[in-house]
């Protein structure tokens, strides 16, 4: 099903692949320029090896000096206590992931590229370019090496350091976005770099006895990611076609907002913890919820709202279909996607509660960009 929901994702980006680039050549603006250099000065090769690296150093260092303190100075009888005893600090880990996730990432770019051989956009005109083996400059379109590296690396920090995974992913998605209003790149071209680098940063750090889990997780992660960038995108090119049926799903969206909502509140409120966004099971231990709250505290009330608040039945039924896939995941029990809520208090805290107030305002204010983008953009 994920498959079939990416799929469909790339049909779509690849129907607005030629119309956006014509509309980006239609006007010079000077910051788009500006923005899109800034774009790929960060997600350039060097400055992404060199994020890793100092990471791996600054882990390092800090191992070897916490072992010198504790009366340590052999270095090999440091680097043997610091691997067998201390084992890699997380700093180290995503560093070295980092740097091996961003070499596999090159390496699987250069591949493709040359192998698909797809024109750059500004050596396109038309659909009736072809695809084939070269390696000649601007046949290497597909896929875009600064959104595969940037993702690629976002992934391994975002694993390590979740807190900081909303920031390390708007970085990534940047990188990428200033790849096509620069015009050096298409849109399934950078859906494409994305794609390829989640995969790649997820797998690097999952071991090869659960790499079945591995590949599911990816999976996952790309599907959720790709098809919210998708509503967004294809929200804001295509105008409703019909207004009373926009008004309709609008009505059903902002009630199925509402519950979603009020269902992630009762959720914090009874286990102090919000529910996964995927599917979640208390445990045991702990009172059983209805059923309808089990479903990530109402995310699955949620994402179906925000999807019908576009207006497009396409967003809509690849929505459903990834909340039936996840279902199917929960009840297969898949690692990742069942949760236990043991050890969660009985009180929410004032923290908690600004917390959720937060995501709430969130979740409103992306409804209502929904809502105003529809057709901000019609250019299909």
């Amino acid at each position: 099903m994920r498959l079939c929901v990416l799929a469909t994702v790339f049909w779509g980006l690849h129907q607005a692949d030629l119309p956006l680039v014509r509309f980006i050549r239609s006007f010079s603006r000077r910051w788009v320029d500006l923005t899109g250099d800034i774009g790929s000065v960060l997600g350039s090769g060097p400055l992404l090896t060199t994020t890793s690296a100092l990471m791996l150093l600054a882990g390092l260092f800090s191992a070897r000096h916490e072992l010198r303190a504790a009366g340590r100075t052999n270095w090999r009888a440091q680097v043997q206590a610091w691997w067998a005893v201390a084992k890699p600090r997380r700093l180290c880990r995503a560093g070295g992931e980092g740097l091996l996730a961003h070499a596999v990432a090159a390496l699987s770019v250069h591949v493709l590229k040359h192998v698909i051989g797809r024109p750059r956009p500004r050596l396109s005109h038309g659909d009736d370019f072809r695809l084939g083996p070269s390696y000649e400059l601007g046949l290497d379109s597909f896929p875009s090496g600064h959104a595969t590296a940037s993702c690629a690396v976002a992934a391994v920090i975002a694993r390590h350091y979740p807190r900081l995974a909303v920031w390390v992913y708007g970085v990534a998605a940047f990188i990428a976005a200033t790849r096509v209003w620069r015009n050096s790149h298409f849109l399934t071209d950078v859906a494409g770099g994305v794609c390829l680098g989640l995969a790649v940063g997820t797998l690097i750090g999952t071991p090869l006895a659960t790499w079945r889990s591995g590949v599911h997780v990816a999976l996952r992660t790309l599907s959720s990611m790709m098809l919210g960038v998708f509503a967004v995108i294809w929200t804001a090119l295509h105008l409703p076609s019909s207004e009373s049926l926009d008004r309709v799903m609008l009505a059903l969206g902002a009630v199925a907002l509402t519950i979603g909502l009020g269902f992630r509140f009762y959720a914090t409120l009874s286990t102090h913890t919000p529910l996964s966004p995927y599917l979640a099971t208390p445990s045991s231990a702990s009172r059983p919820l209805p059923l309808v709250p089990r479903l990530g505290g109402g995310a699955a009330l949620i994402w179906l709202g925000l999807a019908l608040i576009t207006g497009s039945l396409l967003v809509t039924g690849l929505t459903a279909l990834l909340l039936v896939a996840t279902l199917l995941d929960w009840g297969a029990g898949v690692q990742g996607v069942v949760r236990s809520e043991a050890g969660a208090a009985p009180h929410a805290s004032l923290w908690t509660w600004v917390r959720e107030v937060g995501v709430a305002i969130a979740i409103v204010l992306a409804a209502l960009i929904l809502h105003g983008s529809k057709g901000l953009l019609p250019i299909l």
